[in-house]
C-alpha cells in the first residue's frame, strides 16, 4: 500500500476537527446508493415485473437484483465520515451524551416523520381498499421512536428502519471503544521527561492497539456466526465489520493505523464469508468501496463530486432512503387502479405496451419519491442539522 499518495487529503486536527469534513464524492456515492436501493425495492415488491423480465439477466442483475447492497455502502460510508468527525476528540461521558445527542438529532425528526406519514397512508390505504386499520401499539410504536425495534423484536413498521437502528448502535460501540482505548492509553504511558521539548514526547493518541483488537474481536466471530445472530433479529454484530472497513479506511489515509490492519480485515472477511454467497455478495461490496476509497484519495479526489445532478442526489439520500417505501406502494396501487378500467386494459394489452408502461411508472414513482424527498430535506432535514451543529463534542 505505500505506493498511495495523499496531497489533498486534510487531516482534522484539535482546533480544527471538522475541517471538511463533507466530502462530496461520499455524497455522490451515497446518492448513487439509494438510488440503486429504490430500484431493487421497486424489482422485488413486484411493482414492475414485466420491465424486469425484458431486461437481459445481466443488466437485471446490475441495476435492480443487487440493489440491496447499497446497504453496505452506507455503513462503509457512515464508519468513514464518523472517524472522522471524532478524529481528534477526547473521550468522556459528557462527550458521549453530546456525540449520541447529536446524531440523534441529525436521524431521528427525518425517521419520526417518515413515521408518520407511513402510518398515516397505512390509514389511507386501508380505507380505500375496505380493510380494518390496525394503529401500531403503544410498545411498537415507542420502539421504533427510539431505534429499539428490532431489540425488543417487534415487527416493523417500515423494512428500511432497521439499517437506523444499526446505525445508533454502531455510534455508541464506536464511542465506548474508543473511550476504552483513550482510557487504557491513560493508564500505561510513560511520564515524558521534563525537559524533552513537546514536540518530541510520543504521541500516545495514534495508539489504537486496544480499540483494534476489541473491534476486531467482536467484528469476525460475529461475522462468522452471522446465519445464527440474523436468526434472532437484525442487530449491529453481523455488520460491524462493514463499519470498521470505513474506520480503518481513514485511519490508515490520516496514518493513524497502518495499511496492514485493513489489509488483515479484508482478507480475513473475505475469507470467512466466502462460503455462503449471500454474505460474500456484502463482502465484495463493502470491500470494493473501501478501495475505491483508498484510490479515490490517491488521486486527490474526496472533496470533488462528480457534478450538481450527484451531489443533490447526495444530498436527498437519507430522505429518499426513508420513504420510497411509502410513495410506491400507494403509486402502484393507484396504477393498478387505474388501469383496471376496460378501455386503459385494452390500451395496454401486450407485452411491449406492458413493459413501457412499466418503465414510465418506474420513473414517475421515482420522480415523486425525490420530489416529497426534497421538502423532507428542506423542511425537516435541515433544521435538524442546524440544532446538530449547536451541539460540538469537546475537543481535546
Amino acid at each position: 500500500m505505500s505506493f498511495f499518495s495523499f496531497p489533498a487529503f486534510s487531516r482534522p486536527t484539535a482546533d480544527k476537527p471538522d475541517s471538511k469534513l463533507h466530502f462530496l464524492a461520499l455524497d455522490d456515492l451515497r446518492g448513487i446508493a439509494a438510488l440503486w436501493v429504490v430500484l431493487y425495492h421497486a424489482h422485488t415488491a413486484g411493482h414492475i415485473s414485466p420491465l424486469t423480465q425484458a431486461l437481459p439477466n445481466g443488466l437485471r442483475m446490475l441495476l435492480f437484483d443487487w440493489g440491496y447492497l447499497g446497504v453496505p455502502i452506507f455503513f462503509v460510508l457512515s464508519g468513514f465520515v464518523i472517524a472522522h468527525s471524532l478524529f481528534a476528540r477526547q473521550f468522556s461521558w459528557a462527550g458521549f451524551k453530546t456525540f449520541m445527542v447529536r446524531r440523534f438529532l441529525r436521524i431521528a425528526p427525518a425517521y419520526w416523520a417518515s413515521i408518520a406519514l407511513t402510518i398515516a397512508l397505512d390509514f389511507i390505504s386501508s380505507a380505500v381498499r375496505g380493510d380494518a386499520f390496525v394503529l401500531p401499539s403503544l410498545l411498537s410504536l415507542g420502539s421504533h421512536l427510539l431505534f429499539l425495534q428490532d431489540i425488543l423484536h417487534q415487527a416493523a413498521i417500515s423494512p428500511v428502519y432497521w439499517t437506523l437502528a444499526i446505525e445508533m448502535q454502531f455510534y455508541a460501540l464506536f464511542y465506548a471503544l474508543l473511550w476504552l482505548n483513550q482510557r487504557w492509553q491513560a493508564q500505561s504511558a510513560a511520564p515524558a521527561p521534563r525537559d524533552q521539548p513537546p514536540e518530541q514526547q510520543p504521541d500516545s493518541s495514534r495508539s489504537h492497539d486496544v480499540f483494534l483488537i476489541l473491534a476486531g474481536a467482536i467484528a469476525l466471530p460475529s461475522l462468522a456466526m452471522a446465519p445464527q445472530l440474523l436468526s434472532w433479529g437484525k442487530f449491529l454484530l453481523p455488520y460491524w465489520y462493514c463499519f470498521l472497513l470505513g474506520i480503518l479506511a481513514h485511519w490508515s489515509l490520516h496514518r493513524r493505523t497502518h495499511y496492514g490492519w485493513l489489509l488483515a480485515l479484508l482478507v480475513i472477511c473475505g475469507i470467512l464469508t466466502a462460503p455462503r454467497p449471500s454474505f460474500f455478495s456484502t463482502y465484495l461490496a463493502s470491500s470494493g468501496l473501501t478501495l475505491a476509497l483508498l484510490s479515490l484519495a490517491s488521486g486527490g479526489w474526496l472533496h470533488q463530486s462528480c457534478g450538481r445532478f450527484t451531489q443533490k442526489l447526495g444530498n436527498l439520500s437519507y430522505s429518499v432512503y426513508l420513504i420510497h417505501g411509502v410513495v410506491f406502494g400507494p403509486f402502484f396501487f393507484l396504477r393498478q387502479r387505474l388501469m383496471s378500467s376496460p378501455g386503459a386494459a385494452q390500451l395496454s394489452s401486450g407485452f411491449g405496451m406492458t413493459v413501457l408502461l412499466d418503465l414510465v411508472s418506474l420513473v414517475g414513482a421515482i420522480a415523486l419519491t425525490y420530489a416529497i424527498a426534497t421538502l423532507f430535506h428542506h423542511w425537516i432535514e435541515r433544521p435538524s442539522l442546524h440544532w446538530n451543529r449547536h451541539l460540538r463534542p469537546q475537543s481535546r
